[in-house]
């Protein structure tokens, strides 16, 4: 993983754990294509999102599902400030 601070990504999870971006994702995030993963896999990126202190972030999580809306401009105006 990079020195950097602040949020930790998936990417820095796929990193430290050797897998694609797009594997830390299905298994952080259930998605269909988890079921092909490795229990061993799923076990070391769901271990390496905890030790590295993963936590959503939720504005993205809403402009990747297109529920973006005002109200959650707002809450991130405020959270922000």
């Amino acid at each position: 993983m990079s020195g950097r601070t602040g949020d930790i990504t998936l990417r820095d999870i796929a990193e430290e754990v050797g897998v694609s971006t797009m594997t830390a994702s299905a298994v952080i995030n259930g998605g269909s294509s988890s079921a092909r993963i490795s229990e061993v896999t799923r076990e070391r990126v769901r271990e390496a999102a905890l030790r590295l202190g993963y936590r959503p972030n939720a504005e993205a999580q809403a402009l990747s599902r297109r529920r973006f809306d005002k109200r959650d401009a707002a809450e991130t105006e405020v959270l922000d400030q």
